[in-house]
């Protein structure tokens, strides 16, 4: 990902998810006034501790499963600590690493006595539940973490009292239950179903170099940084500009780099032909200077050049029209070392939701021209690897090779 990171997703998103789903500490009303405990436990995880600091004192769960015999009975055992009232869940089986169940459960106990046993249906019309994503209500739906999310693979234990409680359940083997040495193959087991994406990658041209633009941005392009404003060949980053030719379906191009305090536009770096030493010349771009080829472009030299923390480019690309032929964009990379790669993310300018598969891009010494194929606006995020160099960006409504 670029760098750098406003919003830090160890401490925005899995730590959350450790707490709430495999601790399983959850509000049932705000504040955690009314709580729900049920960590989850099964072979792949025997053992959970977590803490969640709430306005009225720490609530926290210390739970372990144990298999008394292979194949035999297990013990599952729980110390909770709550400054407030709420549920303590248990689950119904214990499942395997394959997600089936080896053992049910046979008797429960809160502090030594029979408890309890309630089910998520009946606990959640008892109480005036919530979650942080839909509000109050036992008819709300949403996935927040509230009690609405509550799993009827659980039985709940009222908890009436503050300070610390222990729980003892046993679990018998089921049936069917799946002994060491015959456990069915995770192959067996369908896996995440296979994602699909409304866009599509319809070329990686590694060998057009600088004339693929005459394919590839034939209706229009963006060149960047390949005019030399002063006509010299010791143009700087400021001397160079842009050739900008945008079709009439597209409303704007924008190149961006991550700065302080947020996206600036990235200096330009102009190549010339006669720096023939440093680059081919069949990667060098034709429409960019009267009378010769060159070369301009924005990225990062290896892993992170002089400035490490802004190692990405982002580019936006405003669809004005919808209509027609599907809208292939191209952009054009020309590595300066054979070991440079970076990967390319495309999102729909609107919702931000991946519309093809994150590629990586390497062995683009002698230019590659990379082609997505999307009717909407999109936002290419370009995340450096170890040499990310962009040059260019052609607009097609024709299908490659068409007349």
């Amino acid at each position: 990902p670029t760098m750098p990171s406003y919003c830090h997703p160890w401490s925005s998103g899995v730590t959350a998810w450790l707490s709430h789903v495999l601790g399983g500490i959850r509000p049932m009303q705000p504040g955690y006034k009314r709580y729900i405990a049920a960590p989850y436990l099964s072979q792949t995880y025997p053992s959970v501790a977590a803490t969640i600091n709430t306005p009225n004192g720490p609530i926290s769960v210390n739970a372990t499963l144990r298999e008394m015999k292979v194949g035999g009975t297990w013990s599952y055992s729980a110390v909770l600590e709550s400054p407030t009232h709420g549920y303590f869940g248990i689950p119904k089986s214990i499942v395997s690493s394959s997600n089936l169940p080896v053992a049910r459960v046979n008797t429960i106990q809160l502090n030594g006595k029979a408890a309890t046993l309630l089910s998520a249906t009946s606990v959640m019309k008892s109480e005036n539940f919530f979650s942080l994503r839909g509000g109050h209500g036992e008819n709300n739906n949403s996935h927040g973490m509230g009690i609405s999310g509550l799993s009827d693979k659980f039985q709940y234990i009222p908890i009436q009292q503050k300070g610390s409680v222990s729980l003892v359940a046993t679990y018998l083997p089921t049936n069917s239950a799946n002994r060491q040495g015959t456990e069915p193959q995770l192959s067996r087991y369908a896996p995440f179903p296979e994602p699909s994406y409304p866009a599509s990658i319809v070329g990686v041209d590694r060998s057009s170099g600088g004339d693929g633009l005459y394919e590839y941005g034939r209706d229009g392009y963006v060149l960047i940084g390949c005019r030399n404003n002063n006509n010299n060949n010791n143009a700087t980053d400021h001397e160079s500009s842009d050739v900008s030719k945008l079709p009439s379906y597209i409303r704007n191009a924008t190149v961006l780099q991550h700065g302080y305090p947020g996206w600036i536009e990235p200096p330009r770096e102009f190549v010339d032909i006669e720096d023939a030493a440093h680059i081919n010349k069949e990667t060098l771009l034709p429409e960019c200077m009267p009378g010769k080829r060159s070369l301009g472009r924005v990225g990062v030299d290896g892993i992170g050049g002089e400035q490490p923390d802004l190692n990405g480019i982002l580019i936006h690309i405003e669809v004005a029209e919808q209509q027609g032929p599907p809208l292939q964009v191209s952009l054009y990379f020309v590595a300066k070392t054979k070991s440079d790669k970076f990967a390319i993310q495309v999102m729909d300018l609107e919702t931000l939701n991946d519309i093809v598969q994150t590629t990586a891009v390497d062995d683009y010494e002698g230019g590659v021209w990379w082609t997505v194929q999307y009717d909407k606006s999109m936002r290419l995020r370009l995340s450096n690897m170890q040499g990310l160099h962009l040059s260019g960006i052609g607009f097609s409504r024709t299908n490659r090779g068409a007349n």
